[in-house]
């Protein structure tokens, strides 16, 4: 009896787990598209002649995204194409295991540290 309640509550587990991957997985799928949803809108509203309020509903959201798709770009950037890629990875992990409420701050560190790097090479030119 006890090994059939534990299998029903690994199985429970994982169907947990698959839904909030799968829910995670559409969110990031959407969410630039809801972001250019928003910058059409506004181009569409100076267009027109429609002030923008900055207190609106649109404003808060389009802000609230600016983390996510910075940190979706530095994935790319640095943990895909750049050439301190291990080390970006490893920072990551690190940061995730060992000091999490850190994590924005790593990130953050790590895009500076690419601009700076950038800045650099043009120095150098």
């Amino acid at each position: 009896m006890s090994t059939f309640a534990l299998l029903s509550q690994n199985r429970l587990g994982e169907d947990v787990e698959r839904r909030a991957n799968v829910g995670l997985q559409i969110g990031l799928l959407t969410e630039p598209k809801v972001i250019r949803v928003l910058q059409m809108l506004d181009a569409i509203q100076d267009k027109i002649g429609v002030e923008n309020d900055t207190d609106s509903e649109l404003a808060n959201l389009e802000m609230e995204t600016r983390p996510v798709l910075a940190f979706l770009r530095s994935v790319y950037r640095l943990g895909v194409l750049g050439q301190e890629r291990v080390h970006y990875w490893k920072l990551l992990g690190w940061t995730i295991v060992c000091r999490p409420r850190l994590f924005p701050l790593a990130i953050t560190l790590a895009i500076y540290g690419y601009h700076f790097r950038k800045i650099c090479e043009l120095q150098e030119l």
